[in-house]
């Protein structure tokens, strides 16, 4: 069991509702954190902004002293459960890592328009080889460009996001 300063709760939300669900819970006094970036959309001659979640569906609250009052907001349809039924604690650092996700994708408009979670200059390992590497660009179609030190040299490589961790 996870202590209450090391833990977060995942609440399931009815999908594209996040805002509201945002807004009924801070109507409640509850600050949620609802990871998302932004996007720009060009529409015939309009350009419009949208957030889309990183993670659709869900928004993360600190442990509530009231569940139920949370449960009952708009939009919020439970909270995330063990199969026990009890509710799940999600740690601390799993939210880091949503969160450097969320960064990633609000650095660059290629990365948020492709869904890339990943920024210039972060580690990553490619997998296949068992190595690591600097990305050095964000390319469109869920590509990355990588710099690879292999054979005494800097290999330049092309690589989709599937192919990749984060170190």
């Amino acid at each position: 069991m996870l202590s209450h300063a090391d833990c977060w709760h995942a609440l399931l939300v009815n999908p594209g509702m996040e805002r509201s669900a945002c807004v009924g819970l801070k109507l409640r006094r509850v600050e949620p954190y609802w990871p998302r970036y932004q996007v720009t959309l060009r529409r015939r001659r309009r350009t419009q902004v949208h957030w889309r979640s990183v993670m659709p569906g869900y928004l993360f609250v600190r442990p509530p002293l009231n569940y139920q009052e949370i449960q009952d907001a708009p939009a919020v349809r439970n909270f995330l459960r063990t199969g026990d039924g009890d509710v799940a604690g999600i740690r601390t650092d799993d939210v880091e890592k949503i969160r450097s996700i969320e960064m990633a994708l609000n650095d660059d408009q290629v990365a948020a328009a492709s869904a890339v979670p990943y920024k210039k200059g972060q580690e990553v390992l490619v997998r296949s080889l068992h190595i690591r590497g600097k990305v050095t660009k964000i390319l469109k179609g869920r590509k990355v460009a990588v710099a690879v030190y292999m054979f005494g040299t800097v290999v330049p490589m092309t690589l989709s996001v599937d192919q990749i961790d984060s170190v």
